[in-house]
């Protein structure tokens, strides 16, 4: 916090109120009165949190007596943290308002002995507190508020409420309906699961015509076996296994097969 400067202003003086000669009420500086300083004109609290102008702690300041300063002449001292405004006593007397002051600092090159401070009260940062606007790197983490346009940078928190994905929540159908997916499990590996052939669109509909694993071509496929001099029939068939085409011997149903054979 900024400790105001007091004293040594046009209006800093102790002054005595005498008579000299035969004039009364003549108006004379007065040197080594005692100074204290209040929050109130009457009343209050006195203020002993002040430092002198070497910066030594003291609770009052004396008036000149002279020397390097003219009598009477309030020297310069401050006042506690913030205090703008002190009540000022020369050896108990009436109080007078007095207004601190700070010390204005130089653009060029000139150094601070205090924190500056924003008009919120916040410290100031200096270069070595700000982030390069490319390839920087922040040691502490970044607060944003709550994101209200597209450009807007959006907060882990904000980015969670929306399930992870920033599109709203996810969901699948599984076994037993919607499995709806919090953030933590978008990216993760599945989970070892099952599924029924009635799940998947269609399976046992194909299933159901396909032929059993255990089956044979009995009635299936109609065969004629060569007998050396004829074709007869194993079964009720349509196809010939033999020398001679079936087509030269006779009659032969559309679609019949012939796989010739040696004799």
């Amino acid at each position: 916090m900024a400790r105001y400067w007091y004293g040594m202003s046009l209006a800093d003086w102790t002054l005595l109120l005498t008579t000299v000669g035969e004039t009364p009420n003549v108006v004379q500086a007065s040197g080594g009165a005692p100074i204290t300083f209040w929050n109130a004109e009457t009343g209050g609290t006195q203020y002993i949190d002040l430092l002198d102008a070497d910066g030594a702690p003291t609770t009052s300041v004396l008036s000149s007596t002279g020397g390097n300063r003219a009598i009477g002449t309030i020297p310069p001292l401050r006042g506690p943290d913030n205090i703008k405004w002190m009540w000022a006593s020369a050896g108990g007397g009436p109080r007078m308002l007095m207004a601190g002051r700070v010390d204005a600092v130089d653009r060029n090159g000139d150094q601070m002995l205090g924190s500056l401070l924003l008009a919120d009260g916040s410290p100031a940062a200096s270069q070595a507190y700000a982030v390069s606007r490319a390839g920087d790197t922040m040691v502490g983490p970044l607060s944003v508020p709550t994101p209200t346009a597209p450009s807007h940078a959006a907060t882990k928190q904000y980015v969670d409420s929306l399930g992870g994905g920033g599109g709203g929540v996810a969901s699948v159908n599984g076994e037993t309906g919607v499995v709806v997916l919090d953030a933590a499990d978008v990216g993760a590996a599945p989970t070892a699961h099952t599924h029924t052939t009635s799940q998947v669109s269609g399976l046992d509909t194909a299933l159901a015509g396909k032929a059993p694993t255990a089956h044979d071509h009995s009635g299936k496929v109609n065969g004629y076996r060569w007998t050396g001099s004829a074709y007869v029939a194993s079964t009720n068939a349509a196809v010939y296994v033999g020398p001679v085409d079936p087509a030269t011997l006779g009659s032969v149903a559309e679609g019949s097969v012939w796989i010739p054979v040696g004799a």
